[in-house]
């Protein structure tokens, strides 16, 4: 697969049930629809899906003034290590300028190095933080300052 096969875009409330099958597949923590729907009623959430034949991968970030936290990453297993990820990062934060945090499982080389790769850097531990499996989290932010070409 290719970029151009992909199409990024901002989701809506009908995105539901695809960002739901992403949520379940990806996390054994998932919020399910009520949960995803909750999210979708914020006025500072945002949620971004990454399509190619159906839904791939999704991302939520809050924004607020010159704040954002990406809440929820997540790309499903067959198209992981294809660029989504960076992608839907690129995608989310291209119109924003300010420090952007997220959390990340202490354990989860994958998405740290994602993040690395980003530009994100690690600036705290929150120990014991998550269960289902326990880990550490590792408290990440980057600067970023980006304004579409209009």
């Amino acid at each position: 697969m290719t970029h151009t096969d992909m199409k990024i875009r901002k989701a809506v409330l009908a995105d539901i049930g695809e960002i739901e099958k992403i949520e379940k597949a990806s996390f054994k923590d998932a919020w399910g629809s009520p949960g995803i729907k909750a999210e979708f009623a914020k006025a500072f959430s945002e949620f971004f899906i990454a399509e190619h034949a159906g839904a791939a991968g999704f991302l939520l970030v809050y924004k607020i003034k010159d704040e954002a936290e990406i809440v929820r990453l997540a790309v499903l297993g067959e198209y992981r290590r294809q660029g989504i990820a960076t992608a839907l990062l690129e995608s989310a934060l291209s119109d924003f300028c300010g420090n952007v945090y997220l959390d990340v499982r202490k354990n989860n080389a994958p998405a740290r190095a994602l993040y690395e790769s980003a530009g994100f850097l690690q600036y705290a531990v929150r120990k014991d933080y998550y269960n289902n499996p326990p880990d550490d989290a590792l408290l990440m932010k980057k600067q970023c300052c980006h304004t579409r070409a209009r």
